[in-house]
């Protein structure tokens, strides 16, 4: 919403994937600085974002991509992979399969080749009774690992 009335308004602002919380940027601001719409316009500059960053490093064991990395625009599929991504963890804490179900749908749409998507809509199948649907879905998810296992040999 944020990045969308920005552009009404003639701004040109950048969706950024900073781990565990989506910021924005405006484009040509220098000195770069970046905004936190979730809370109420935060201003945030590098010298905030790093020790942030380092907590969150810590906590992922080191097994993040540096941070300049991260403060990189995203596009706008990547965008809506996170967003669904999200959504259908909030779901899944819930239960709510059929909901879950929708945002993998989206996903699968957005990244085709990602067999992790096809397998989880294969299972989120199953579980709301499309057993046909998601028995396909597991044998093509099947099917693709293993000739991923043999090109890797």
């Amino acid at each position: 919403i944020y990045i969308e009335v920005a552009r009404r308004a003639g701004q040109n602002i950048q969706g950024i994937g900073f781990p565990t919380h989506f910021l924005v940027s405006p484009y040509a601001a220098t000195p770069r600085f970046f905004v936190d719409p979730f809370h109420k316009g935060r201003i945030l500059r590098f010298e905030q974002m790093e020790p942030w960053f380092e907590r969150i490093l810590e906590q992922s064991q080191r097994r993040l991509p540096p941070f300049a990395w991260w403060l990189k625009p995203v596009s706008t599929r990547q965008f809506l992979v996170r967003v669904n991504n999200n959504l259908k963890a909030s779901y899944l804490q819930r239960d709510n399969l059929d909901g879950a179900l929708r945002c993998v749908e989206r996903l699968y749409i957005l990244t085709p080749d990602a067999l992790d998507i096809r397998r989880d809509r294969g299972l989120l199948r199953l579980e709301v009774g499309l057993e046909e649907e998601g028995a396909k879905d597991l044998d093509a998810y099947l099917a693709a690992r293993h000739t991923e296992a043999q090109s890797s040999d």
